[in-house]
């Protein structure tokens, strides 16, 4: 997804799978807690336990 495309177009299927693995990987809590936590600083697996 580029800021190049233009909008109104059909949407590819590739582009379309690719976008639902990621929101099927977004959807449990601990996933998004463990993002969060490491947008800003760099820790280690035992800071993030």
């Amino acid at each position: 997804m580029h800021a190049d495309n233009e909008k109104g177009g059909a949407l590819p299927v590739e582009q379309a799978e690719l976008a639902v693995e990621v929101f099927r990987m977004l959807a449990d809590t601990t996933r998004v807690r463990l993002l969060w936590a490491m947008l800003d600083v760099e820790s280690s697996v035992n800071e993030l336990a």
